[in-house]
């Protein structure tokens, strides 16, 4: 067993007491209501956004992503598209409702709520530039087994960047 966690409360101070505080921790687990959906359901253990490669991705588009720096070249659909199923690698499956690309790119434009690395004052955050989104498939980890090899994705491309400019 492994517990973990944050909070104000001292913590036992014997190995009983731990072990103790461990059993009732787990008692209320086993009959929680939020155990359902992590047994049965999909938790993702990670943001849904795929990131790319960072190792050949310059620093600033980090820099530009978490400052919400985008630029929609091309409409999107609002419709909502019809559920999907994913599979896990022992064979389940679940059908679960996919975002309409606009809301799809609400929600990665939204303002984040943290920026460790704000955009030059002189110059700002050039945009990045939204010139296609698609369906695709990730791998992800997530409750239920390790990966989800199935799940359905927005992709986004964007142009290259001229190095000069940002």
């Amino acid at each position: 067993m492994l517990a973990a966690g944050c909070g104000s409360v001292r913590a036992p101070g014997t190995a009983d007491g731990f072990t103790g505080r461990a059993s009732e921790v787990a008692e209320h687990w086993q009959s929680s209501a939020e155990r359902g959906p992590w047994i049965e359901g999909f938790v993702p253990l990670r943001n849904l956004t795929l990131e790319p490669d960072w190792g050949r991705m310059p620093r600033r588009v980090g820099r530009i992503m978490i400052n919400s720096a985008w630029k929609l070249e091309n409409e999107l659909s609002a419709e909502v598209p019809a559920p999907v199923e994913l599979r896990w690698a022992d064979g389940s499956t679940l059908s679960v409702p996919v975002l309409a690309p606009t809301a799809a790119y609400a929600g990665l434009t939204r303002p984040k709520s943290f920026v460790d690395e704000e955009c030059p004052a002189d110059k700002g955050c050039p945009p990045l530039r939204v010139i296609a989104v698609a369906r695709g498939e990730a791998t992800m980890p997530s409750s239920g087994v390790p990966l989800l090899p199935q799940s359905v994705v927005y992709l986004v491309e964007f142009r290259n960047y001229d190095p000069r400019r940002s």
